[in-house]
C-alpha cells in the first residue's frame, strides 16, 4: 500500500513539472479592407482610398470635389450628405463618395440701338456665365456715328466690356452724320468779299437797285422796302460810311461764309462803329448775301 501511494506521488510531481514547461501563443488580430472610390471618378477622391484596418478601428473618410463638381451623398457601407464620415472596421467595407456636377449660374444679356436704323451691336444678346466679361462693340451704319452706351453700361467708346453679374440689358446710341461739308475755295471766299463791298458800295452812292442785287432772292424781296427807306434817310441827312473787314471769314458746315465787317458812320459826329456779320449762300454759282439765322423761319 505505502508503495503505491509512493508511486501516485511521483506521477503527480511530473505531471506538475511537465506543465511549468509548456508555451501558448495569443492569437493573431482580426483585418479587415476598407475600398473607397468616387463616382463618377473624375468628380473627386475620397482620403484613405482604402487600405487593411484591425477588427474595431474608426476610420475617418474625407470627399474632396474636383473642379466643377461638389460632393453630394455616400453610398455602399457609408451614407450621410457631409463630406466627412466615419466607418468602424467590423467587417470589409466598400464606400463610395457620389459627386455632382456644379450647375453653372447664367444671366442674360439683351441689346438694343437706338435709332434702330443706326447701327448694330456685337454680340447681339446670348446667355453667359455668371463673372463672364463680355466685350461688345457697336458698330455705325453709314449715315451714323456712334454716340454712347446707355442701360447697364456707360461711355463714349465703341467698345466696351460688362461683367455679367447679374442679367444685363444695354442700349448703343448713334447720332447721324452732319452732311459733307461742301468744299469753299478761296476763290469763293474771294467771291463773297467782293459781294459784301459791293453792297456797301451801291448804299453809299445811294443806289437802290444796286443795293438790292446782292441780296438773295428771297431776302431781297423781303427787305426792299427797308433798304430803299434806308437809303432814302441816308441821302437826306448825307451820312458819309466806311466799311472794313474785322476777321477771317468762317465757313460753316451748312457751306455759308461768314464774314465780319466793322461800319463807321459818319454825320456831324462821329457815331460808334457798327459790326454787322454777313451770311454769304451760294445760289446758282453766285455768292449773295442771305437771311441771317436767328431770322430764318
Amino acid at each position: 500500500m505505502k508503495r503505491i501511494l509512493l508511486s501516485i506521488l511521483a506521477s503527480g510531481i511530473l505531471l506538475l513539472g511537465g506543465c511549468g514547461a509548456t508555451t501558448t501563443e495569443p492569437p493573431a488580430p482580426t483585418t479587415y479592407t476598407l475600398s473607397a472610390g468616387a463616382s463618377p471618378s473624375g468628380g473627386g477622391s475620397v482620403s484613405p482610398s482604402g487600405g487593411e484596418y484591425e477588427e474595431g478601428t474608426e476610420v475617418k473618410l474625407a470627399a474632396t470635389a474636383a473642379s466643377g463638381y461638389t460632393f453630394d451623398y455616400w453610398e455602399g457601407d457609408a451614407s450621410g450628405s457631409l463630406a466627412a464620415t466615419t466607418v468602424i472596421m467590423d467587417s470589409d467595407k466598400s464606400v463610395t463618395a457620389c459627386f455632382a456636377i456644379v450647375e453653372a449660374t447664367t444671366y442674360t444679356l439683351s441689346v438694343s440701338v437706338s435709332p434702330s436704323g443706326g447701327g448694330s451691336v456685337s454680340p447681339s444678346e446670348g446667355e453667359y456665365e455668371e463673372g463672364t466679361e463680355v466685350t461688345v462693340t457697336a458698330t455705325p451704319t453709314s449715315d451714323y456715328t456712334f454716340y454712347y452706351w446707355g442701360g447697364d453700361v456707360s461711355g463714349s467708346r465703341a467698345t466696351t466690356a460688362i461683367i455679367m453679374d447679374s442679367d444685363k440689358s444695354i442700349t448703343a446710341h448713334f447720332a447721324s452724320k452732319p452732311p459733307p461739308k461742301p468744299a469753299i475755295t478761296q476763290e469763293d471766299i474771294d467771291a463773297a468779299r467782293q459781294v459784301v463791298l459791293e453792297y456797301w458800295e451801291g448804299r453809299k452812292s445811294y443806289d437802290v437797285e444796286r443795293t438790292l442785287a446782292c441780296l438773295e432772292e428771297s431776302y431781297r424781296l423781303e427787305r426792299a422796302e427797308e433798304v430803299a427807306s434806308e437809303i432814302s434817310q441816308m441821302q437826306s441827312s448825307g451820312v458819309k460810311m466806311e466799311v472794313e473787314e474785322e476777321a477771317e471769314p468762317v465757313i460753316t458746315d451748312e457751306g455759308v461764309i461768314e464774314i465780319r465787317m466793322k461800319l463807321k458812320l459818319k454825320l456831324v459826329i462821329p457815331l460808334p462803329d457798327r459790326h454787322i456779320t454777313y451770311y454769304m449762300v451760294k445760289v446758282d454759282g453766285e455768292w449773295k448775301i442771305g437771311r441771317p439765322p436767328e431770322e430764318e423761319q
